[in-house]
C-alpha cells in the first residue's frame, strides 16, 4: 500500500488523496455558498414600492427556485456538446469508442427518471428558500447541516449501506446540534 492511497473499508474505497486542487474546488464552494445564502437574504431585506405607491419587502421565494432551475437548464446543451465531443474523437480512437459502446445509453426512461430527483430538488430549494426569509442566515446555514442526518439515515436504512459505530456517534453529533441551533431563537426569546 503506497502512501498516496487510503485503506480499503466503509469510506476509503478507491478514493483519491486531498490535492491541492480538491481543496481549491472545496473552497471556492464554500465561499461561493456562503455568498449566494448572504446575497439571498439581502435580497429579501430589500423593499420595492407597489403599485398603490407603499413600500412592500421583496421576497420572490418562487422566482429564486425558477432562476436555479433556469440556470441548471443549461447543463443539458453543456452535456449534449461534450458527448458530441466525445463521439466525435471517437472516430478516431478505438479505445474510446469501445468505452462509449460500453456505457449504457442514455433513453428518455433514464432522463424521466432523473426528473423525478429533480423536481424533489426544487420544492426542496423553495422550502429552504421560504425559510430563509424567516430565520437569519447563520441559523439557516446551520440547520441546512441537518441534511447530513437525512443522508446518513437513507444510506443505512433505504441503500442497506451499514454505518459504523463512529458514522452514527457523528450522526448524533450533528442530529444534537442541529436541534439546539433549530430551539435556540426560541429560547431567545423566552423570559
Amino acid at each position: 500500500s503506497s502512501a498516496t492511497t487510503r485503506p480499503e473499508g466503509p469510506m476509503g474505497a478507491g478514493e483519491k488523496p486531498c490535492t491541492g486542487q480538491a481543496s481549491a474546488v472545496f473552497v471556492i464552494g464554500l465561499v461561493a455558498g456562503t455568498g449566494c445564502v448572504i446575497f439571498s437574504k439581502t435580497l429579501f431585506e430589500l423593499k420595492s414600492e407597489g403599485l398603490n405607491g407603499e413600500l412592500l419587502p421583496f421576497k420572490p421565494q418562487v422566482f429564486q427556485s425558477w432562476l436555479m432551475f433556469f440556470g441548471m437548464l443549461f447543463a443539458l446543451p453543456m452535456y449534449l456538446g461534450t458527448e458530441w465531443l466525445r463521439a466525435r474523437k471517437a472516430r478516431h480512437d478505438p479505445a474510446l469508442k469501445a468505452a462509449m459502446d460500453a456505457e449504457p445509453p442514455v433513453t428518455v426512461k433514464t432522463l424521466l427518471m432523473l426528473g423525478l430527483p429533480a423536481v424533489f430538488d426544487l420544492l426542496s430549494v423553495l422550502l429552504m428558500v421560504a425559510g430563509l426569509m424567516h430565520i437569519s442566515a447563520s441559523i439557516w446555514m446551520l440547520l441546512r447541516g441537518g441534511g447530513i442526518v437525512f443522508v446518513a439515515l437513507m444510506k443505512q436504512f433505504a441503500l442497506g449501506d451499514r454505518l459504523t459505530p463512529a458514522m452514527w456517534w457523528g450522526v448524533g453529533f450533528i442530529a444534537l446540534a442541529v436541534t439546539m441551533v433549530g430551539l435556540s431563537p426560541m429560547l431567545a426569546e423566552a423570559p
